[in-house]
């Protein structure tokens, strides 16, 4: 019955994090394809992010995630630290990005 409950946590767990961190509650739509869609790309990104998570784990470089002050015993980063990391870096991001979309632009 623990196990159960726990697997059902996990996928409560999952949409919560669909919702409030990826926007899935802004979704405006009144057909079914947009509402597929939104949700697609969400569960896509959502998905690399958990990989990039546990990517950054295994990489073992602590360098990028320290544990919370306010929460010394936690053994590793999740999801939103992963949003974290991402974040300070979105300057440097989007000038790749820019610089990438650039050249494809003076290519075509």
């Amino acid at each position: 019955m623990v196990e159960l409950f726990c697997a059902r946590f996990r996928q409560e767990d999952g949409f919560r994090d669909l919702k409030q961190r990826l926007g899935w509650e802004e979704c405006r739509a009144w057909t079914r394809n947009p509402i597929e869609r939104t949700s697609q790309a969400q569960w896509v990104t959502m998905s690399l992010l958990r990989l990039l998570q546990f990517r950054l784990d295994a990489a073992g470089g602590a360098d990028w995630w320290s544990p919370p002050p306010w929460d010394r015993k936690k053994e590793r980063p999740s999801v939103l630290d992963v949003e974290r990391l991402l974040r300070r870096h979105r300057p440097e991001i989007q000038r790749l990005l820019s610089e990438w979309l650039g050249d494809e632009v003076e290519a075509a």
